[in-house]
């Protein structure tokens, strides 16, 4: 029975640092995906200032 419980806590350990595991890495690919979003907003920010800017300089 003992070498029996042992044996689950074992498992259990693994499983949890391997579950440990897997979180941080969505997290890391959360972190990236987020940036990559706010690189995309940033650049669409410019593209809309730049195109405002010529438009008005061209129609002046």
């Amino acid at each position: 029975m003992e070498f029996r419980q042992r044996r689950k806590s074992k498992n259990l350990r693994k499983r949890m640092k391997r579950l440990r595991s897997d979180m941080e890495e969505i997290s890391k690919e959360q972190r990236k995906i987020k940036e990559g979003q706010r690189q995309a907003g940033e650049n669409f920010k410019l593209l809309n200032w730049n195109a405002t800017y010529f438009e008005r300089r061209l129609t002046s």
